[in-house]
């Protein structure tokens, strides 16, 4: 079949390129010729209603009783729900939903107050309010360095700062919202609403701008990976030791995994490990991220780079096969320290590249250089990517045949 595939359409070296089936992680991007990436339109900023004054005990089941029946939220791996959580503290603070139209945010907000004037959720007086995305941001992530949110949600770099990677996101913060579902007894509002960490690192997960990918490391995008692993184990241990508190069970375990799944800049492989370490079965963690259309050892050879969703399998197994091809070719003339450099020490196929020395659990298990931004990162797996496919081409002119 690749063979097959091959010979209908690929006739030379500049034709392979505009087969090539990988993007950039993060954001949804077009490969074009040379070790080059073109972005597509930014992802959409959805609208938000902001509630107020909510219970610090509020929960799934008291929310979507008050939401009633298809309130027209975003799909729940895009968000669609947001209670946040003074990492500090532990304290719930507001509340957000997230609608794909201003249309039906302001339409739920009028049918809230026509049916319900005096407004009262889990027993006390609320209010709501459509809201910009920028608010939700300069909530979720208000340490920012460097930068600032505007009020479509979009990071602004202040003038004057230097146009590198920024700390979106702190090592200690992240380490105080792992903090309250570790410990939730250190604070009176934790013991009100054990799942409100997981829920905060969630939000984290699905708001994070992934898409600004020359703004943040691999070693920010790691970090977070670490700290949602960590959460995911917990709270596994938890459940199977029968120590679960309220609304510490499975339907929020599966939560996780969905939003861990989903993540935009999550490598293939890191999905993969946090699924297995959940206790999905291998059939299982295959029918999941094979729903997203990523399913192919080829995803995980890298750290910046990704099958795109959706790629004919056929393809992404001869684009593979080129590669590994050329990726073999290259190693008979190069040192084994030169080797372990450019293509890493693990992964399935130990023949394709893979990005500078890095492995799968975060930064502090990798070799290579996790200061480099994603973007950076990609350009360098790509040109990798490249020169890997033009040495089986120069193989062919030399010696027969392209693999198939």
């Amino acid at each position: 079949m690749t063979r097959l595939w091959l010979v209908s359409h690929i006739t030379g070296y500049e034709e392979a390129l505009k087969h090539i089936p990988l993007e950039e992680l993060g954001k949804q991007v077009v490969m074009v010729s040379g070790s080059s990436l073109s972005p597509q339109t930014n992802s959409r900023s959805w609208n938000l209603v902001k509630i107020e004054n909510i219970p610090y005990n509020l929960d799934d089941d008291m929310l979507f009783e008050f939401l009633g029946k298809g309130p027209g939220l975003v799909p729940e791996e895009q968000g669609g729900v947001h209670i946040i959580m003074d990492r500090t503290t532990g304290k719930t603070m507001d509340c957000f939903l997230e609608f794909p139209s201003v249309g039906t945010a302001e339409r739920f907000v009028q049918k809230r107050y026509n049916n319900n004037r005096r407004c009262i959720l889990g027993g006390r007086h609320i209010s709501l309010e459509v809201v910009k995305q920028g608010e939700l941001m300069r909530w979720l992530f208000p340490k920012a360095k460097g930068a600032l949110w505007d009020d479509d949600g979009n990071l602004v770099i202040r003038a004057g700062v230097p146009k590198t990677p920024i700390e979106i996101i702190s090592r200690e913060e992240l380490v105080m919202i792992l903090g309250h579902a570790r410990t939730p007894h250190r604070s009176p509002f934790s013991r009100k609403c054990l799942q409100r960490p997981y829920e905060s690192l969630m939000s984290v997960v699905t708001k994070f701008p992934w898409k600004e990918t020359t703004a943040y490391t691999l070693r920010q995008r790691d970090l977070i990976f670490q700290s949602a692993f960590e959460s995911g184990e917990l709270l596994k241990r938890q459940i199977l030791r029968g120590k679960a508190g309220p609304n510490i069970d499975l339907k929020l375990l599966r939560r996780l995994c969905r939003t861990i799944s989903f993540c935009p800049g999550f490598t293939y492989r890191q999905k993969l490990t946090f699924l297995d370490a959940m206790g999905i079965t291998t059939s299982e963690c295959f029918a999941i991220l094979g729903d997203l259309g990523i399913s192919h050892p080829l995803a995980t050879q890298f750290q910046a780079l990704t099958v795109r969703p959706g790629a004919d399998y056929v393809a992404v197994e001869a684009i593979a096969g080129l590669v590994a091809s050329g990726a073999a070719q290259q190693s008979q003339v190069q040192s084994q320290s030169e080797r372990n450099t450019l293509y890493g020490t693990g992964g399935n196929n130990p023949g394709f590249p893979r990005g500078p020395g890095t492995k799968e659990m975060g930064a502090e298990a990798s070799g290579g250089d996790v200061d480099l931004s994603m973007r950076a990162a990609a350009e360098i797996e790509l040109g990798r990517v490249y020169a890997a496919i033009k040495a089986t081409f120069d193989q062919d002119q030399n010696q027969g045949p392209i693999p198939g």
